[in-house]
């Protein structure tokens, strides 16, 4: 793969980067809209050029395979944008201040972001997208605690702990011990069908904590068509944009 620099997977491109770095294994991961492969500077011409085309070959697979799984395609924001969670609408407003740190305000339908003065423009980029995260998130939550409560008194009646928002690489969901169910912050952007489901998935574990045959059955008494939706999730979800 020495000298490959771009591959298109599914109709979306992706840059690919070789690493060579000090490390002990070598490993392939997806940021964002680059395959990134890294490999032990140590290793010698001809261990690297297999390595890294067995690395390339198995991750263009999972790509092809299973899109939705790469989670590391995080949602960025920017200055001037316009954009749309739950059917509410946000306009991002940034202004550089004289400070160390950053900080997010939501004033009605306004996000009002402060960040640092004179940041490099990755630096910056990362950081509005964070902030507007945290706004939106906090913005949000208090319709997403009512849909999750809604589905929860017509089918479940758990006693739930709490509802929260991360912004996760790994998980769309997840049901803790004591019943608090958490939610990736794209299904924000998603379709509400496919929000139900992680919903509903989650507030099955407040019943069974395993993977069962006794918990799929349960997700498809509320959700008969839940394989749909787990496809969706799989092949379809790297389509969610802000």
């Amino acid at each position: 793969m020495e000298g490959k620099q771009s591959v298109e997977i599914n109709g979306r491109n992706f840059g690919v980067r070789l690493i060579r770095a000090k490390l002990r294994n070598s490993y392939a991961k997806v940021d964002g809209d680059c395959i990134v492969i890294k490999i032990p500077y140590m290793m010698d011409a001809v261990t690297s050029e297999k390595t890294a085309n067995g690395l390339y070959k198995r991750i263009v697979k999972a790509l092809q395979r299973n899109p939705g799984r790469f989670l590391e395609n995080r949602l960025e924001f920017c200055d001037g944008q316009v954009t749309r969670a739950l059917g509410r609408e946000f306009l991002i407003k940034v202004e550089p201040k004289k400070a160390k740190n950053g900080s997010v305000k939501v004033d009605g339908n306004r996000l009002a972001i402060k960040i640092p003065q004179n940041m490099e423009a990755h630096t910056e980029r990362d950081m509005v997208s964070k902030l507007a995260v945290k706004g939106i998130s906090m913005a949000v939550l208090p319709l997403v605690d009512a849909r999750i409560t809604a589905l929860n008194d017509a089918h479940f009646n758990s006693i739930l702990k709490g509802t929260r928002i991360n912004n996760s690489k790994r998980v769309w969901g997840s049901c803790s011990p004591e019943n608090v169910i958490t939610l990736n912050f794209k299904l924000l952007y998603s379709p509400p069908e496919i929000m139900d489901y992680v919903i509903v998935h989650e507030l099955c574990h407040t019943k069974i904590k395993s993977h069962s045959k006794r918990f799929w059955k349960a997700v498809a008494n509320v959700i008969p068509d839940y394989k749909k939706k787990k496809k969706w999730l799989r092949e379809s979800s790297y389509l969610i944009k802000s």
